[in-house]
């Protein structure tokens, strides 16, 4: 009898709470959930509206440049064109006479096709993509990259590598620092003698690769 009533009791008290408080938590869980990605997927969206127009404002203006460069030069082009028509008719077509009463007005228009400048490149005529960088966009690519597991590889430590400095893990896959030397490794010609560093058995040819790192409470 006393069971039964424990039992009864449990139940009613117990599980009964408790389910009501599991929906209780649950619900406040999800409504957490969907507030913070609400609030994550506005930002993104004005991070990526903000960008994409200073991208295009950028754009914009090193064409406009290129339009107003080409404008220039290309009436430079006609101006130059017709000083050496004019020169290559006055020299070859006229007398001597002719040339002597022309002598200024040909050093003249010699003089103001010098005058034209040699064309120059300029930072002005190309898109600058530093424009895009974002910090917002950075820090969440870069949690992104950390926090996505998929394809992760393990990764083996090379003790013959490990500065003193370090712990290895029974593991070997995990290295810890200690503020004094106090490991006592074999001597080994690709051990790191100064800095606190080790290097993986594996190796990379291609592609992102991304580390965890615990500075505890450095």
């Amino acid at each position: 009898q006393l069971r039964l009533a424990s039992v009864e009791r449990f139940v009613e008290e117990r599980l009964n709470g408790k389910n009501h408080s599991v929906k209780g938590e649950a619900s406040l869980a999800r409504e957490l959930i969907i507030q913070r990605l609400n609030h994550v997927r506005e930002a993104c969206e004005s991070e990526e509206q903000r960008l994409l127009e200073v991208v295009h404002a950028e754009e914009e203006r090193a064409q406009q440049n290129i339009l107003t460069q080409k404008s220039y030069w290309s009436e430079s082009q006609d101006k130059l064109l017709g000083i050496k028509a004019y020169l290559v008719d006055t020299l070859t077509k006229m007398d001597d006479a002719t040339l002597l009463k022309l002598q200024s007005d040909v050093f003249e228009r010699a003089e103001e096709a010098e005058g034209i400048l040699e064309p120059q490149d300029s930072d002005k005529l190309n898109f600058n993509p530093m424009c895009a960088r974002s910090h917002l966009l950075d820090s969440l690519w870069a949690s992104i990259a950390m926090i996505c597991t998929a394809g992760v590889k393990n990764l083996h430590i090379d003790e013959r590598t490990i500065n003193q400095s370090l712990i290895l893990s029974d593991n070997k896959k995990v290295l810890a620092f200690v503020t004094k030397k106090v490991q006592r490794y074999p001597d080994c010609p690709e051990r790191f003698d100064y800095w606190p560093n080790a290097l993986s058995l594996e190796s990379f040819q291609s592609g992102i690769h991304t580390w965890k790192v615990d500075v505890g409470k450095s």
